[in-house]
């Protein structure tokens, strides 16, 4: 179950997800476009073509959007700058470095949208 573990290694199919879900995005009921790598009928199509179609995230030049991929901190932070997440600390993780649920929550805790709430949690 990668649910409660906070060393799950996070996909670009994640991010995407995330990144709907945190910034309350409405995705279309039903999807026209899909990619070779994921169908129409995929019910994880929406958030791909959601995240391409705002320019947050991009398929490559074959059309792929590589769901499955393993996220680095160095996409992730772009990914983040790009959804409207400002961060205080680029430099909390190497560019190289793969993005777990753990490093992710880390991450978004440095944002100014999230570092408050976060602050506050903790008092």
């Amino acid at each position: 179950n990668t649910l409660y573990n906070p060393e799950y290694v996070l996909k670009r199919i994640d991010i995407a997800k995330l990144i709907v879900r945190l910034k309350n995005m409405k995705l279309p009921l039903i999807v026209t476009k899909d990619f070779k790598d994921l169908l129409a009928n995929n019910v994880l199509t929406k958030y791909a073509v959601e995240m391409v179609e705002k320019e947050i995230m991009l398929s490559d030049e074959k059309n792929k959007f590589r769901p499955y991929e393993v996220v680095k901190a160095g996409e992730l932070k772009t990914i983040l700058n790009k959804a409207g997440f400002k961060m205080n600390n680029l430099s909390l993780y190497a560019d190289d470095e793969v993005v777990t649920r753990l490093k992710l929550a880390v991450m978004l805790a440095n944002t100014d949208e999230y570092a408050a709430k976060v602050n506050d949690l903790l008092k």
